[in-house]
């Protein structure tokens, strides 16, 4: 999982010309998440994340970045019900953006964009929040999404950060987690990065002091204790396969 536009489709830069009509409904469907075993992770949402998933590291390129582990089998999100419910308590702020995201221009500026294939979205502007009221004014649910969307980009920029200086202290390690059916039949998923946590005790004081006077030290622990929901994944895959408790080295 490292494309950083997962679940987007077709994004388009919104206009106050062009869509001062367009509308988008709530909608509790979580169904366009339903391939997937995995989701970028914010920095700050470990503590809460870790409460309920599993949380490991994927590099893409010389880039690292976590995501929120949602499945044991590519292309399956074992926390997403037959009628599209998110089934958890925490939702990650990635999937809680859709549809909206920032698209750059030529320039590198960044225009919040929106998903034109989400189902949600009214151009006809029958049901659900206007983007832009009749004045052509922004609406304050659009202003609300662009401060969301604005918030998610600079936690952004400072998670790859961080994840980089983790990085360059050379903690990472690569991660299996492996299950076996009950019939025999195994099945072993890897392509994650997981904190080695005997490396992180051998840091000199120095280095550790740092580390918990930033906030990392407790958010790496919070990475370490999330690997624990390993076996709730199991669990929740145990309710369509029948499988013996995992295990990840």
């Amino acid at each position: 999982m490292s494309n950083t536009l997962q679940f987007y489709q077709t994004i388009v830069p919104i206009d106050r010309n062009l869509h001062k009509s367009w509308t988008l409904r709530a909608t509790a469907d979580a169904g366009f998440t339903r391939n997937a075993h995995a989701v970028l992770l914010l920095g700050s949402e470990f503590v809460e994340a870790s409460r309920e998933y599993p949380i490991v590291f994927v590099r893409n390129g010389d880039q690292v970045m976590p995501v929120a582990m949602l499945g044991l089998r590519e292309g399956e999100n074992l926390f997403v019900n037959e009628h599209g419910q998110w089934q958890a308590r925490y939702v990650p702020a990635y999937v809680r953006r859709y549809p909206f995201t920032f698209a750059e221009v030529p320039g590198g500026q960044l225009l919040l964009s929106l998903d034109t294939s989400y189902a949600g979205l009214d151009q006809e502007g029958k049901a659900g929040q206007a983007l832009f009221d009749q004045e052509g004014k922004e609406t304050d649910f659009l202003k609300n999404m662009l401060a969301f969307a604005q918030g998610f980009q600079d936690d952004y920029q400072r998670t790859r950060l961080v994840c980089a200086e983790i990085d360059k202290l050379g903690l990472f390690k690569d991660m299996n987690m492996q299950a076996t059916l009950a019939n025999g039949g195994s099945f072993n998923m890897g392509g994650f990065l997981v904190v080695d946590e005997q490396k992180l005790l051998q840091l000199d004081d120095a280095t550790i002091t740092n580390l918990f006077k930033s906030g990392l030290l407790g958010t790496l622990y919070a990475h370490l204790i999330s690997l624990g929901n390993a076996n709730q994944l199991v669990a929740r895959l145990a309710e369509r396969d029948v499988v013996a408790p995992a295990t990840t080295h």
